[in-house]
């Protein structure tokens, strides 16, 4: 009789299937890993890129911004300028401006220092003036106020002469006085004129002063105090240093 010969084998029957099976799933998990922290790399470069992206373009208007207001500064310097250069007279002081333009409110209608070559309105002036229809002939007495009715009218700024006012580039407002209603110029600094802008936050604050002039709040041409409640410091004020977190009221001397 045959007798038929038995093969054994370590393994069980069935169990070399089954390690086979499970030989390729883990080499698809394998594959599977390794795809997914690829695609995770793809997707932190591509975050990174946008968040880099952000933050140019953050920066970006932010620069523009502070360009903005500096332009707008400086234009109000030109005005003068500009002005006195074509009338003799400086705008807001201006005593005769009602017999060179029509429906023109002349400085000496309301003030008696008109025509002192500074635009210093009355002891309660704010140095934006007033934002107002013409006519208030209660209000308009303000040199400042009557700064931007004068180089309205005379073609040398936008916007309607019979408003008393002007609004920066962050929605503040934008003004020129002569008087001491207004941060307090640093220690050394002599000139007629300041022009002060509002409103503007603390990091764009710094970085104005920054473009022309020390970067210091405290100091130099360009100086600055913080705000309360995110209102135009009107009177005699302190310089404080930049803080991010607040906004101030920047001016500059010329």
């Amino acid at each position: 009789m045959l007798h038929r010969a038995h093969v054994f084998s370590d393994t069980p029957p069935g169990l070399t299937a089954t390690l086979n099976f499970d030989q390729a799933g883990v080499s698809n998990m394998k594959r599977q890993a390794g795809m997914t922290l690829f695609e995770t790399m793809i997707v932190l470069a591509i975050v990174a890129f946008l968040m880099g992206a952000v933050i140019s373009a953050n920066q970006f208007v932010e620069r523009a911004t502070v360009k903005a207001l500096l332009g707008e500064m400086d234009d109000v310097k030109h005005m003068l300028y500009a002005y006195r250069e074509q009338f003799g007279r400086v705008p807001g002081d201006d005593g005769t401006a009602q017999n060179r333009f029509p429906n023109t409110v002349g400085s000496d209608w309301y003030v008696g220092s008109a025509n002192n070559a500074l635009i210093d309105g009355t002891t309660s002036s704010d140095w934006w003036g007033y934002h107002m229809d013409f006519p208030n002939s209660g209000l308009v007495q303000h040199e400042e106020a009557l700064f931007w009715h004068h180089v309205r009218r005379a073609g040398l700024a936008t916007g309607d002469p019979r408003y008393f006012g002007a609004f920066n580039a962050v929605k503040g407002v934008l003004g020129i006085s002569s008087t001491k209603n207004m941060p307090t110029r640093p220690p050394g600094i002599s000139a007629q004129y300041n022009v002060c802008s509002s409103t503007i936050p603390g990091k764009l604050a710094r970085m104005m002063d920054a473009e022309v002039d020390d970067g210091d709040a405290e100091s130099g041409m360009m100086w600055a105090a913080a705000e309360t409640n995110n209102r135009p410091v009107k009177t005699a004020t302190q310089a404080t240093p930049y803080d991010n977190e607040k906004r101030y009221t920047v001016c500059t001397a010329f």
